[in-house]
């Protein structure tokens, strides 16, 4: 689907705004981001339909979202969009601390969910995105990689993602940085149905509910076995819900009631859905009227799920009707829906968005080192690609390393991992380190042979788990001393290495020795890619300190890489490297 970049519509709602006054304070964000912002991001930050629309700013972080507005106001972003709102904030003789204000104050509303578009096809969408993982991430959350910050793509509106994929494409978005290098090179070779298919999949990863439009509910008393039909009952009580997710607690009974639900759903675009109705104890579930239920899952039961036959449904609004009842004990209501080769259960309801959903408080269980031995965990670790390898240290340093571009993917110091989420029930996707002080390092290949001392690194070889490899860089596993620390072993071509890691025994961090063998006078280390001071030999970054000896910094677009030349004197070299908070 192509879509027109202006209306009508926005134009209107431009002039409208130029002729609002405005009380232009830094502390009256609220005030400025309602006349002079609201139109195109809607009320709620979330951003309005169509290409036209301004995108969901509840989703940003700070740093970018400023980052992006004070290039839209200084002219250095390109596009339709972007040149409109830099005319119509000068046109409002706006400041740049009164835009900030406003920034401020939408960056502190809820996330709210984004309008989608019918749009492409998410399976083939799917294999263009592991092109995109090692800067925004498996999950689309972004900020995967230091020298390329990248935003979070989850839950941003699509016709907003399309058109600045086309923009980045056409060089229209291009404001020199490395960043916009990438997106350029990586979206050079794909045609526009790739665009639209790689938006569709990205909208799959958007896991915010699904609220429906003026949601009422009504409340009965009494015992039923199965669902009475409540047109024959009065409410005791009645009312709306605000945020249009359903839910059994605004009822305030505790068990012999039943309620209805009607509201508006709005379907995005004509294709096949499926509906889940989940209940303790009987509910069922109708669209437009109560001929026939869709989803029966009445009676008296424990809490189960049933689902409905895929439906073919118009794009547009369809009632949804849900009825509920409970006899005693324990209770719940939760309904989700899947689109056919696109999204899959979004939440209706609140009980599925809720806390009610994140599990059983379960006592934790600390894996970590024990008497003087490290632990190597090789398990599915958050923070790292699903080749990670965790190691814990005696001491309590902890890192993970990628097996996928043989590197250093973080550090931290404290409690390894809680593995009682993982040990309990049938478990969960993957571990979380328990320290929120964790080191980040970016997840990329950090050994390659480049033609001379100015080639670029070749990004576009990072691997992630789920990707054919595209270099000659092999993982050989690992062998452990009696301590149980581990040296890991990969090789690159006919070139090995051994990659050792030990705790600092008097600070917080980590001494890494890698030993190579082989022969070439084309390769190279690159250890960091930040914002980075040097001092001697030693360099800051954001977050760590790495001392290394003969390295070199040199441009990366808005940052700098920290290189080092291996000089395999007699098929042999040493790199040490120290990392410290």
């Amino acid at each position: 689907m192509l879509f027109k970049p202006f209306t009508k519509r926005t134009a209107l709602a431009f002039g409208f705004l130029l002729s609002l006054p405005l009380v232009a304070a830094p502390n009256k964000g609220k005030e400025i981001y309602t006349k002079s912002c609201a139109a195109c991001h809607a009320p709620n930050g979330g951003g309005i339909p169509g290409a036209a629309g301004g995108p969901n700013l509840t989703i940003l972080k700070k740093k970018y979202a400023q980052q992006q507005m004070h290039a839209i106001m200084d002219g250095k972003r390109g596009g339709t969009g972007s040149q409109t709102m830099a005319g119509l904030l000068n046109a409002m003789k706006i400041k740049r601390t009164e835009m900030d204000a406003a920034l401020n104050y939408v960056l502190k509303l809820p996330a709210a969910p984004s309008p989608h578009e019918e749009m492409g096809n998410a399976k083939r969408g799917k294999k263009i995105y592991n092109q995109c993982i090692h800067c925004h991430g498996t999950t689309g959350m972004g900020y995967q990689n230091a020298g390329l910050p990248a935003p979070r793509l989850t839950g941003q509106s699509n016709a907003y993602l399309y058109l600045q994929l086309k923009n980045f494409k056409a060089g229209v978005r291009n404001d020199g940085s490395a960043g916009s290098q990438q997106m350029m090179a990586v979206l050079k070779p794909l045609k526009d149905q790739d665009l639209q298919d790689l938006v569709a999949y990205i909208s799959t990863l958007d896991t915010s509910p699904t609220p429906l439009q003026n949601l009422k509910y009504k409340v009965y008393k009494g015992e039923w076995k199965k669902l009475p039909d409540f047109s024959k009952l009065k409410p005791i009580k009645d009312g709306s819900i605000a945020n249009g997710l359903l839910d059994i607690r605004v009822a305030e009974q505790k068990n012999a009631y039943g309620m209805v639900f009607e509201g508006e759903l709005n379907v995005p675009a004509k294709g096949k859905y499926q509906f889940h109705l989940a209940s303790d104890d009987g509910a069922k579930l109708y669209l437009n009227d109560r001929s026939k239920a869709i989803v029966d899952n009445d009676g008296i039961h424990a809490a189960n799920e049933k689902n409905s036959a895929w439906l073919e449904l118009p794009a547009g609004k369809t009632k949804l009707i849900v009825d509920y009842f409970d006899l005693a004990g324990q209770t719940k209501l939760s309904l989700t829906w899947s689109r056919q080769n696109n999204f899959k259960k979004r939440a209706i309801s609140a009980e599925v968005v809720g806390g009610k959903q994140k599990g059983p408080n379960l006592k934790p269980i600390i894996l970590g080192s024990k008497d003087d031995k490290a632990l190597v965990f090789r398990n599915f670790i958050n923070k790292g690609n699903a080749r990670s390898i965790g190691v814990s240290f005696p001491g309590n340093m902890n890192l993970i390393f990628d097996a996928s571009n043989m590197a250093l993917a973080s550090f931290w110091s404290g409690d390894f991992v809680d593995v009682a989420p993982m040990w309990h029930g049938r478990g969960v996707r993957d571990i979380a380190p328990i320290s929120s002080d964790i080191v980040p390092l970016p997840l990329d290949l950090q050994f390659a042979e480049l033609a001379n001392p100015e080639a670029k690194w070749p990004i576009e070889l990072n691997r992630n788990s789920n990707q054919t490899r595209t270099h000659s860089l092999r993982f050989r596993g690992y062998k452990l001393d009696k301590n149980r620390y581990p040296t890991f072993m990969y090789t690159l071509g006919d070139i090995a290495f051994e990659d050792r890691f030990d705790p600092l025994p008097e600070q917080a961090g980590i001494k890494r020795t890698i030993k190579i063998k082989g022969q070439s006078d084309k390769l190279y280390f690159r250890a960091a890619t930040d914002e980075i001071s040097k001092k001697d030999d030693s360099y800051t970054l954001a977050n760590c300190t790495m001392t290394i000896e003969n390295a070199e910094l040199r441009p990366f677009g808005n940052v700098q890489e920290l290189m080092v030349p291996v000089k395999l004197s007699s098929g042999e070299a040493q790199i040490q490297i120290q990392y410290s908070f």
